[in-house]
């Protein structure tokens, strides 16, 4: 149910901005190349100390990284957007957001690139739970739906992501580095993205996440009920596209939260040495 046609929910995106979605397909896997050539080029010696998943690691960050600074521009959008509507976020989620569209497909296209990266360098559950719910979260507000909201998770969320895989490259790097000066710099470079990253992921994720997700959860919810109570109603007009995307996008969303929360209390417990991993660590 809902006032979408199946095709104009399921296909219709993907053949609307077909150009846009293989486009940036494209471009991840092809700066997934350029870094697996280059890389090794530009490190030189520090590359040659890696091992073979280390190295697969650093380019998947690398690619990481790339998008976040891709997506900064839909948080700039975000921004603009949430001070002109008044420091508010609007009830009509069928506004498409000018300037949007491009950042819209373009973060579905990079979750796609994501889930296979995933499952193909052995990435760990969380990781892969994030990019398939990611991705199906990203594909059904492509219809576009939810515009004003989905900037904050394609711009602000991935601005937080550069400081902790440049700290894990950094930190890989100075695992491996005899020279105790260079060794000393680069773990003191780790530490403050890391202390940076804990910052921007409480204030982003933590605090903003629950506020854009709630207000998003409660509204949504309540285009669902309205719906759900009404159906049948002479003259009324459904609120909602379609049941079964919205459905889906409210799982992949509250997934999405949910991890948020669990991956802060994990930065707690290593910030404080309370975690399982930092026993293990102090017991060794």
């Amino acid at each position: 149910m809902g006032f979408a046609t199946t095709y104009d929910v399921w296909v219709m995106p993907l053949v609307r901005d077909w150009q846009v979605f293989f486009s940036a397909l494209a471009f991840y896997f092809v700066c997934q190349y350029m870094l697996v050539k280059y890389l090794p080029r530009w490190m030189g010696r520090h590359w040659e100390k890696l091992s073979t998943l280390q190295r697969e690691d650093m380019v998947v960050r690398g690619c990481s990284i790339i998008n976040g600074l891709v997506m900064s521009g839909s948080a700039v959008l975000f921004l603009s957007n949430f001070v002109h509507n008044g420091f508010g976020l609007p009830d009509d989620k069928y506004k498409p957001l000018k300037h949007y569209s491009f950042y819209r497909t373009t973060i579905t296209a990079y979750f796609a690139w994501d889930v296979v990266t995933c499952f193909r360098y052995k990435w760990s559950v969380a990781w892969k739970v994030h990019g398939v719910f990611s991705f199906l979260g990203t594909y059904t507000l492509m219809f576009p739906f939810s515009d004003d909201y989905g900037g904050y998770y394609t711009g602000c969320f991935e601005l937080s992501n550069a400081f902790l895989h440049v700290s894990i490259i950094l930190r890989t790097l100075a695992g491996e580095e005899k020279n105790a000066a260079t060794k000393a710099v680069l773990e003191n470079r780790a530490t403050l993205c890391e202390y940076t990253f804990g910052v921007l992921f409480f204030i982003i994720r933590v605090i903003g996440g629950t506020y854009v997700t709630g207000t998003w959860m409660y509204t949504t919810l309540s285009d669902v009920l309205s719906d759900f109570v009404h159906r049948g109603d002479a003259g009324y007009k459904q609120k909602l596209h379609n049941e079964a995307a919205v459905a889906l996008a409210i799982l992949a969303v509250s997934t999405i939260q949910i991890l948020q929360y669990i991956w802060f209390v994990a930065i707690i417990q290593k910030a404080t040495g309370s975690g399982a991993e930092a026993k293990r660590e102090k017991k060794e």
